[in-house]
């Protein structure tokens, strides 16, 4: 018996064992988290880069069957002027895809819509089958806010304020926003040139919810070649930091001209 008893204490773990056991599990998780994390943040730009690169192909087959029109900031009268944007901040408001009335109303597949309702800049590539399901206008980076699909559920659906924000720029740049000529650069694929920005992530406040790859210091950027990647660029965020909100857009085009001559080096 008391030979018994000698094998089980032999067998059982001291406190300062369990305490050094513990304290491994510890480096190991110190150093394993942030492997994981970055892991993530690696995935979710592969994600963001994906649904730009989709929204590029989509935008190429959708001005092959316009001819030659890429989508346009709104196409409804009044607003179909040419590839007028809003004045003062139509660059803003390219992230829009959905614009109307009617609270948290699911969108229609179809491009006709109720009065006063209307697609917007990439938004056309939903009802005209160039896309899925919607979820490619939404970064997996960010799970909620205003540019996040879950503000959208089910997709595709209004918010409380009647709109529809994807969490990407599309197609921002205008003709000459040094001398407040808001004519869209690019409003059709024939005036597409070299490896220009032509899509990115959202450019506004400097924001854990707003800003996508904030750890990353970048964005995820769609060219007008079709390719897509994510640039780091520090300086680019760091001017999107310093602007302001103008009423009800954040910055000016000129600010966001700026943002993005900085992510085209």
């Amino acid at each position: 018996m008391n030979a018994s008893r000698s094998r089980t204490r032999q067998r059982a773990f001291t406190l300062i064992e369990l305490l050094v056991v513990i304290a491994i599990i510890g480096i190991l998780a110190a150093l394993l988290l942030p492997v994981l994390a970055g892991a993530r943040r690696k995935a979710c730009r592969t994600g963001c880069v994906n649904n730009l690169r989709q929204t590029g192909a989509g935008s190429m087959m959708y001005a092959s069957d316009y001819n030659d029109v890429l989508p346009p900031w709104r196409g409804y009268p009044p607003y179909n002027t040419n590839g007028q944007m809003n004045l003062m901040r139509g660059t803003h408001y390219t992230r829009y895809v959905w614009g109307g009335n009617l609270n948290r109303w699911k969108i229609t597949g179809d491009v006709g819509q109720p009065p006063d309702c209307h697609f917007e800049n990439a938004g056309f590539l939903y009802p005209t089958k160039y896309i899925g399901d919607g979820r490619i206008y939404f970064c997996p980076a960010l799970p909620e806010g205003p540019y996040s699909s879950e503000s959208y559920e089910p997709l595709l659906s209004s918010d409380d304020r009647g709109v529809i924000r994807s969490s990407y720029l599309y197609n921002p740049r205008a003709r000459d926003a040094a001398n407040d000529d808001f004519l869209r650069r690019y409003q059709k694929t024939s005036q597409l040139e070299g490896h220009k920005l032509f899509g990115c992530d959202v450019i506004t406040e400097i924001k854990p919810d707003l800003t996508a790859h904030l750890k990353d210091q970048g964005y995820s950027v769609l060219f007008t070649d079709g390719g897509a990647r994510f640039v780091r660029s520090p300086e680019a965020m760091d001017r999107a930091g310093q602007m302001q909100w103008i009423d009800h857009w954040f910055g000016t085009p000129l600010d966001m001209d700026e943002v993005f001559n900085l992510l085209e080096k």
